[in-house]
């Protein structure tokens, strides 16, 4: 029904008369309409996420003017272990949702930051590093726009955001337990627009960063003291990239959301970057 109200005109209201005119066929047994002894304990964010967005790849011939590019698919971990710093033996749980990246971009329109996913919507806020690295024995050294990451389109998806987190050298191990979808089905783009880039999960050794260990998107792992974990993560564009005009990319390429080499690229504009 979600995929639904945002095809049809925003003016009509999507109260019980709305719901009344639409008739969802969905056979017992499938995935979703799982039947005992299957479990439907994630039904609104795993089934109802993938049928959205079939759903609006399928609108997206019907009616483009009103849908979107896929957003970024759900990403937060969970950290659990004991915290040994200054000498405290704590229990400690944490889910992490600042690594989730942006929405897909719609006509008129590019992608909304900090979507994670459309059972989100948009509602999702970026916690406080300081506080997290206050509660919990970790080191927050990176949480910004991964540059590139975007899925380029006449309205881009808003850029992926890029999550390095640090065990704190005195707090002992932590397992990580990661949600982390879209690693080989990219979030798709719409009407020429590029997929995003994906998800990545990986951790490495400060020492030796060029040496990593990939996880799948429910990737359980120990985190060693002093050791990072890395997220990354977007959604795709809209319409045509060559389309999106040389001020606007060149803004992208300012705000270093696009890079110059991408700028030409995917978006035909030329950037003299010495003089931006």
């Amino acid at each position: 029904m979600g995929s639904l109200a945002f095809c049809v005109d925003p003016e009509i209201p999507k109260n019980d008369g709305f719901h009344r005119h639409v008739q969802i066929l969905s056979p017992a047994g499938t995935i979703l309409s799982a039947q005992p002894p299957f479990s439907t304990q994630e039904a609104t964010m795993d089934a109802a996420e993938m049928l959205y967005r079939a759903l609006l790849r399928a609108a997206a011939g019907a009616c483009p003017e009103m849908a979107a590019a896929g957003s970024t698919l759900i990403q937060f971990s969970t950290y659990i272990g004991i915290d040994h710093r200054d000498g405290r033996k704590r229990l400690l749980s944490c889910a992490n949702f600042n690594e989730c990246g942006g929405g897909g971009g719609s006509l008129g329109t590019d992608g909304n930051p900090c979507m994670m996913e459309m059972g989100v919507a948009g509602g999702m806020k970026f916690a406080s590093a300081e506080m997290e690295e206050w509660l919990y024995p970790v080191g927050v050294e990176q949480c910004e726009i991964y540059e590139d990451s975007q899925g380029a389109g006449h309205w881009r998806d808003a850029p992926g955001v890029i999550t390095r987190v640090r065990g704190d050298e005195s707090g002992g191990p932590i397992e990580i337990h990661t949600y982390s979808w879209g690693h080989n089905n990219l979030s798709h783009g719409t009407l020429g627009g590029r997929p995003g880039i994906g998800g990545t999960v990986f951790i490495r050794d400060p020492e030796n960063p060029e040496t990593r260990t990939f996880y799948s998107g429910f990737g359980n792992f120990t985190l060693p003291p002093g050791w990072e974990y890395v997220v990354i993560a977007s959604g795709g564009g809209y319409g045509d990239p060559l389309e999106r005009g040389p001020d606007v990319a060149g803004a992208d390429v300012r705000d270093e959301i696009v890079s110059v080499a991408s700028a030409e690229e995917d978006y035909g504009v030329v950037v003299d970057s010495a003089s931006g």
